[in-house]
């Protein structure tokens, strides 16, 4: 699920934001994530969709390698 959130119109739900917050931090797309954020994903919510309870920085430092 990739939101064009820069330009989409209709609302969005929390569920959905937090969810592209996620997806965006696994694919490393810095873009992605800032738009989540602006659109109102809360960086600092757990998911609870695991046992792990990670916040998406804990995504992010998991899925992506900085060179």
């Amino acid at each position: 699920m990739i939101l064009n959130l820069a330009k989409r119109k209709m609302t969005t739900s929390q569920a959905e934001l937090e969810e592209e917050l996620f997806s965006a931090c696994r694919a490393g797309d810095v873009d992605r994530v800032r738009r989540a954020i602006a659109a109102g994903a809360d960086p600092k919510k757990a998911t609870n969709k695991d046992i792990l309870s990670e916040t998406p920085l804990h995504t992010a430092c998991k899925y992506v390698i900085i060179y």
